[in-house]
C-alpha cells in the first residue's frame, strides 16, 4: 500500500504564511481533488509536495510495503522517480515534436549523458505514445495540436518514468467540456489501474464530483475539510468555502452542482 502523509506543514512567502499547519494523508488509487478560491494555497501545496518550494516547517513521508523516505530530504533525480508533475499552462516551445516533449521526461533519469537513452527509454516513450493514442503525432510540432491532444502529452511525459504519485495542476482549466470529461476520465483510469496517488488542482465542482474520489477544500492556506466526494458536496459547505449558494442535485450517487440565481 502506497501512501502520502504530510504533517505540520507551514510555508511562507517571505513574511507572509500561505501554508498553515497541513495535516494530510493519501492512499493508493485515490483522485484527491484540491479545492478553494483563489489564492488559498492549492498550487502551492503542489509545489511543496514536489520540493519546488521549501517548507518552512513540516515533512513529507512517502511510504509504501517496503520503504519509507522523507520527500523534503531526496534529491531531485530521487524525487522524480516518485513523481510525476503536469504544472499550470505548461509552457510550449515551438519547435518541439510529441516525440521530443515526452522524451524531455526521461532526461533526469538519463544514467551516462554521454550514450544518451537506453533502449528501455525508448521502450518506455513508445509505450506512452500508444497509452495516450497520440503516436500519429509523434514528429509533429506540439504546438499544432488542439488543447485535449496537447494535454494528453502533458499527461505521457508525466507517467513516462513510471511515476507512484501524480501531480496535476489545473490540468483541465484551458479545454472545454468534452476534452474535459476525456482527460479525467483517462486520469482516473490510469491512477486506479496503476496504482497512483493523484492529486489534482481542479475548479470546476462537477468534473470534481464525476471524477474525485476524495476533495480536499482549502481557505486562507488552511485545509478546512478532507473526506470523500460524496461527503463533502454539501450546500452548507460550498457557501463556507466559496461564499455562493447553490442546489444539489443527486443522480446514482454522483451529486451535480447547481448554481442559485
Amino acid at each position: 500500500m502506497k501512501t502520502l502523509t504530510i504533517n505540520n506543514l507551514n510555508f511562507n512567502y517571505v513574511n507572509k504564511e500561505v501554508l498553515k499547519d497541513i495535516n494530510l494523508q493519501f492512499q493508493e488509487k485515490k483522485v484527491i481533488g484540491i479545492m478553494g478560491m483563489n489564492g488559498c494555497g492549492k498550487s502551492t501545496l503542489l509545489k511543496n509536495i514536489i520540493n519546488f518550494l521549501h517548507p518552512a516547517t513540516g515533512e513529507i513521508i512517502f511510504k509504501t510495503d517496503s520503504l519509507e523516505k522523507n520527500i523534503i530530504n531526496l534529491s531531485p533525480n530521487e524525487r522524480a522517480k516518485i513523481f510525476g508533475f503536469i504544472p499550470q499552462k505548461s509552457q510550449l516551445v515551438d519547435g518541439f515534436s510529441v516525440e521530443e516533449v515526452i522524451t524531455m521526461g526521461k532526461v533526469s533519469q538519463l544514467k551516462n549523458m554521454w550514450k544518451g537513452f537506453s533502449n528501455q527509454d525508448y521502450d518506455d516513450i513508445n509505450k506512452q505514445l500508444a497509452r495516450f493514442k497520440i503516436e500519429k503525432f509523434r514528429y509533429i510540432d506540439i504546438n499544432k495540436l488542439s488543447g485535449g491532444e496537447q494535454q494528453r502529452v502533458f499527461l505521457a511525459r508525466a507517467l513516462v518514468n513510471n511515476p507512484d504519485i501524480l501531480l496535476l495542476d489545473e490540468p483541465t482549466s484551458a479545454l472545454d467540456i468534452h476534452y474535459s470529461i476525456e482527460i479525467m476520465d483517462i486520469i482516473k483510469k490510469i491512477v486506479k489501474e496503476n496504482s497512483l496517488i493523484c492529486l489534482i488542482v481542479i475548479h470546476d465542482l462537477n468534473l470534481a464530483s464525476l471524477f474525485c474520489d476524495e476533495i480536499v477544500f482549502m481557505k486562507e492556506g488552511k485545509v478546512i475539510y478532507h473526506d470523500s466526494t460524496i461527503a463533502l458536496f454539501k450546500e452548507n459547505i460550498f457557501e463556507e468555502i466559496y461564499n455562493f449558494k447553490c442546489e444539489i442535485l443527486e443522480k446514482n450517487n454522483i451529486k451535480y452542482v447547481i448554481p442559485k440565481k
